[in-house]
């Protein structure tokens, strides 16, 4: 069996689930076609674009260790091997939103879907989010 890669990025659009201590996503117009148009005073060509307001925990995202250990890696220095590879997820949508999850609930999880993690394997966690 070949090498088999999964995209799990989630759209990204105004009103998407976000993490309820985290900024709603936002995204507005900044300028149109027709009105780009206008402003250059081309006849034939256009664009339009859009500004983003989005937390970084908003959608698909990975946290860095930094964001847990102030003298860890950030997003930008983790090597890009530890973003693809093996991978298992496990279910952890029974945890609720008022608290974090903790070492039991993923020793649980794991043990409920009848897989193993490897050493080195990524470990997805489905939230319900």
């Amino acid at each position: 069996m070949g090498l088999k890669l999964i995209d799990l990025s989630q759209e990204i659009f105004q009103g998407m689930s976000v993490f309820p201590m985290h900024q709603k996503t936002f995204i507005m117009t900044n300028m149109g076609h027709d009105e780009n148009k206008a402003a250059t005073g081309s006849k034939k060509l256009g664009f339009s674009a859009r500004n983003l307001l989005i937390s970084e925990h908003g959608g698909t995202h990975c946290d860095a260790v930094w964001e847990y250990k102030p003298s860890g890696q950030t997003i930008d220095q983790m090597p890009l091997h530890h973003f693809w590879g093996s991978a298992i997820c496990i279910d952890v949508s029974n945890v609720p939103t008022t608290r974090y999850i903790e070492p039991e609930d993923l020793k649980r999880a794991v043990s409920q879907s009848g897989q193993i993690i490897q050493s080195g394997d990524i470990v997805l966690l489905y939230t319900g989010h």
